[in-house]
């Protein structure tokens, strides 16, 4: 099969379900490798960072790790919600075909009601709602207030890896 069929089938079949299982998972992961580190490895003082929703979930990780963990989410919304209602995600969401889903289950739905189930649904990522880190003088939040793309749109950006 093609490589690029391939990867555009596994896009197209990417279910809201599997948005909230991959946080979950990447937040357990997180919280095993700080375990790991501290009772194999003998590390005393950790911290975890993460850019955009990875910083969501450093301050999800901060906030459920049992010991106290140095945060540091950057440029981070609180909520995965915020992406699909009001950032970039919002453009690139198959809103359409997340109604024929919805619309099996319930009666027909306007646009703007499955973008209302849709926060709902993601009204689960609210770090706000999450219990206060174990030393809240850990956190450092890093946040702007115009997006760097908008200012210099001529630029271009590579992320490699």
């Amino acid at each position: 099969m093609d490589k690029d069929i391939q990867c555009c089938s596994v896009v197209q079949n990417f279910c809201v379900s599997d948005l909230l299982l991959l946080g979950r998972a990447t937040i357990e992961e997180s919280r095993g490798l700080l375990h790991w580190m501290y009772s194999e490895a003998g590390f005393s003082k950790m911290g975890i960072c993460g850019l955009s929703m990875g910083g969501v979930h450093a301050a999800m990780v901060g906030s459920l790790h049992p010991t106290p963990v140095a945060t540091f989410p950057f440029l981070s919304p609180h909520s995965a919600a915020v992406a699909f209602r009001e950032g970039i995600l919002k453009y690139g969401t198959a809103w359409e075909a997340l109604r024929g889903d919805l619309a099996t289950q319930k009666a027909e739905m306007t646009l703007e009601e499955v973008r209302e189930r849709l926060r709902n649904v993601l009204s689960l990522t609210e770090v706000t709602c999450f219990p206060i880190p174990k030393i809240p003088n850990a956190v450092i939040f890093v946040s702007a207030t115009v997006s760097f793309r908008s200012q210099y749109p001529q630029c271009c950006f590579c992320f490699c890896h």
